[in-house]
């Protein structure tokens, strides 16, 4: 497993973003510094929108920005089907992690493909053999 220096982190975040006021630009800001620190392919940022129960993605980088402006499902976490056995009733990783506020790393695409929640929907496969998959 990896492991980052904390102080390096907030410094650079810090140094990154003091400053910026446009929220776009900052949302920007923060994709190109976390993709960087992780040495990522893609990275994306969703913000919740809990008034129509989505994530939207704002800001991306790699091959997520393909993507950017799609929602994907957000629900409260008692509403959060564990081990669902229908295509329906899972949220896709990203929206597992928002929905429950527990993260998922995965050290192969394997991995990645086997969590529960997992559709396939965005799946083009980006994945090279060494690479994990953060997801927060």
């Amino acid at each position: 497993m990896e492991y980052y220096n904390l102080n390096e982190v907030l410094a650079r975040v810090s140094y990154t973003v003091i400053g910026v006021f446009d929220i776009q630009e900052l949302q920007e800001r923060v994709v190109t510094l976390c993709q960087e620190i992780f040495d990522a392919e893609a990275c994306s940022l969703f913000l919740v929108d809990e008034k129509r129960e989505k994530l939207i993605m704002t800001a991306a980088r790699g091959y997520s920005d393909q993507f950017l402006g799609r929602a994907a499902p957000f629900v409260r976490p008692d509403q959060v089907i564990e081990h669902p056995t229908e295509l329906e009733e899972k949220l896709g990783v990203t929206g597992w992690i928002a929905s429950t506020g527990r993260p998922f790393m995965s050290n192969t695409p394997d991995e990645h493909r086997n969590h529960p929640h997992w559709t396939g929907k965005y799946d083009i496969q980006q994945f090279g053999p060494e690479k994990r998959v953060h997801n927060f």
